[in-house]
C-alpha cells in the first residue's frame, strides 16, 4: 500500500511539474488554453472599481493597446492579494503562472491569488 501511494504521489508531482512550461511572451499565441509560466514587464495597470466585477488590468510586454498579455484580477479576488495589484506590479518585471485565454483576439491570464505572480529582478 505504501508503494502504491508513493507511485501515485510521484505521478501527480510529475504531471504538475510538466503542466506548466516556461515560454516567452512572443510565443503566447501558440499556447492558448495551456497553463504556462511567462515573464515580462508590466507597462500599465488599471483598476476599474466602478465597473461590473471591478476588474484590475495589468498590461505586460507593452502598454495598452499594444500589450502582449493582459493579466486580469477580478474584484472578488482582490482580497487574495497583499497589495493592490495595479500599484504593486506597475513598472515591475514579473513572472506569472496560469492558463492563457483569448479575449478579443489578445492573450490574457486570470490571476486568482498573489502566489501566481512574482516580481523578478530586471
Amino acid at each position: 500500500m505504501k508503494n502504491l501511494l508513493t507511485v501515485v504521489l510521484l505521478t501527480i508531482g510529475a504531471y504538475t511539474a510538466s503542466a506548466q512550461q516556461t515560454i516567452k511572451l512572443e510565443e503566447l499565441s501558440n499556447h492558448i488554453g495551456d497553463s504556462v509560466i511567462v515573464r515580462g514587464k508590466v507597462f500599465g495597470s488599471r483598476f476599474l472599481s466602478k465597473s461590473e466585477d471591478a476588474p484590475t488590468f495589468l498590461n505586460v510586454g507593452g502598454d495598452f493597446p499594444n500589450q502582449l498579455l493582459t493579466l486580469v484580477v477580478w474584484g472578488k479576488d482582490r482580497s487574495n492579494f497583499k497589495n493592490a495589484p495595479e500599484e504593486a506590479y506597475k513598472g515591475q518585471e514579473v513572472q506569472v503562472a496560469g492558463k492563457i485565454e483569448l479575449h478579443r483576439g489578445k492573450p490574457q491570464m486570470i490571476l486568482y491569488r498573489d502566489n501566481q505572480i512574482a516580481i523578478k529582478a530586471q
